[in-house]
């Protein structure tokens, strides 16, 4: 019927290992038989395939979407045509409740085969008959238990306590967060982290560039508190920031290069908290956050990168067995601002046999086995400029080829900068109790795949 073909309907849900080996079905409709399962695993997963191929797979009547975390794929199918999307944000979401049971980074096979009977207990309060329930790791922790139910009559009747409050907050409006939390210090922590990914020629003109950055917040706020966040795609009418958020020298420091022009994003991804109709109304942020720790938005920009760094390298060969390196590096940020752990990694022909670095800052130094030079610069200040020579002698060989020069690698932190040019213009919390809390806004931008050509 037209209903049995509803969009959001899927079938089973199941996780195999690398090698194709199922590891956990769960079938929620008994539509889809496992030979089916077992071939598509086989075909995909075992010959190695699944890495050139689309996450949406049709093998005869049947639809499958996977997605990977590490050594293990999840994996969703239906007869039906069901919401791609959908299926891959809940298979996307499972994998993180996963981690949030395991305690680790990442989901393990033979985790999974060791706590078989607990994964599928998980999948079955996630989904009922094929439609996504409940997500939310804290409040399904509150039904599906890892050790054993409790004897106690005195510790059973807190027990359903706790699940009739869970339950009331999976069903109500706010589902992510619980009822009747109570903190002595109210705090809101929120943390803009950035990294920046590019090639640059030799003369420090962008090839290519991406910034990937996230927004993370860390509340502990008693009550059910509402949090507004301005950022600044979006000037407000006076052109004012909110007071208490970062001094002003620091607001002059992070780069006045922001004020008056919006920041050109490509895309953004909201915490399901986030009421996205204030958001295009007003380019305000308003949600009731979760408690503790969660990732508020992430996003993505591919124009005016503002590039942390312009190095120039150069390497010249001057005869078969000798060649020699002038780099110079500059900080392209303001003075009252400083980069940390800055490491530049010079790669050097296959037949370098000795090299003698020299620098006006930092250690510098051959790692042979790696084949580049490490120069190494604890601590560098905006607008400083450095730099290395090094001669390089190798070995004389038969055949001789030219070397394909790689790109110079770069690893950096840089506290309170944005390579995008993204800042919060006010961060806003109310609540019914009308407390006052702590605000704490925090900028750190790191180093991707950043390579810088050599000339």
């Amino acid at each position: 019927t037209k209903q049995e073909r509803n969009g959001s309907m899927i079938s089973l849900v199941g996780f195999a290992d690398g090698s194709g080996r199922v590891l956990a079905v769960k079938d929620y409709r008994g539509e889809v038989s496992m030979e089916r399962v077992r071939e598509f695993c086989d075909d995909v997963f075992r010959t190695g395939e699944a890495a050139d191929m689309p996450p949406v797979v049709q093998m005869g009547d049947v639809n499958f979407v996977f997605t990977k975390s590490k050594e293990v794929y999840a994996f969703a199918a239906s007869r039906w045509d069901i919401n791609c999307s959908l299926a891959l944000e809940f298979l996307e979401q499972i994998v993180e409740v996963l981690k949030s049971y395991s305690h680790h980074d990442e989901v393990k096979a033979d985790k999974i085969r060791e706590k078989l009977t607990l994964v599928l207990s998980i999948l079955d309060e996630a989904m009922d008959f094929g439609y996504p329930q409940m997500l939310e790791a804290d409040i399904l922790k509150q039904y599906v238990f890892e050790k054993s139910i409790p004897t106690d009559d005195r510790k059973k009747e807190k027990l359903r306590e706790r699940q009739m409050r869970a339950a009331a907050a999976a069903t109500g409006a706010v589902p992510w967060r619980k009822t009747g939390l109570v903190y002595r210090r109210n705090e809101v922590y929120l943390d803009c982290v950035e990294k920046v990914s590019a090639l640059l020629s030799p003369s420090g003109e962008i090839l290519s560039g991406e910034v990937a950055g996230v927004v993370k917040m860390n509340c502990l706020l008693s009550g059910m508190p509402e949090c507004r966040i301005g950022l600044n795609d979006k000037l407000s009418p006076d052109g004012s920031t909110s007071p208490g958020l970062a001094s002003p020298s620091l607001q002059s420091a992070m780069g006045n290069r922001t004020i008056g022009r919006q920041v050109q994003l490509d895309s953004i991804r909201f915490h399901q908290a986030v009421r996205l109709r204030n958001y295009e109304e007003d380019r305000e942020i308003c949600f009731i956050p979760p408690d503790a720790e969660f990732d508020l938005l992430h996003y993505t920009q591919t124009s005016h990168i503002d590039t942390p760094f312009r190095v120039m390298p150069t390497y010249t060969q001057q005869g078969r067995t000798r060649g020699e390196y002038q780099v110079t590096i500059r900080a392209m940020f303001p003075r009252e601002l400083s980069a940390f752990k800055v490491v530049l990694l010079l790669p050097v022909p296959s037949t370098t046999a000795k090299a003698s670095p020299h620098t006006s800052h930092g250690k510098a130094k051959l790692k042979l086995s790696d084949g580049y030079i490490r120069w190494k610069i604890p601590e560098m200040t905006g607008e400083d400029e450095y730099r290395l020579s090094s001669s390089v002698d190798m070995v004389s060989t038969v055949e001789e080829k030219p070397w394909d020069k790689p790109p110079v690698r770069m690893q950096f932190q840089i506290p309170m900068y944005t390579a995008s040019g993204v800042r919060v213009r006010f961060l806003r919390v109310t609540e019914q109790s009308q407390y006052v809390p702590q605000k704490w806004v925090r900028y750190m931008t790191l180093a991707g795949d950043y390579h810088i050509r050599i000339r």
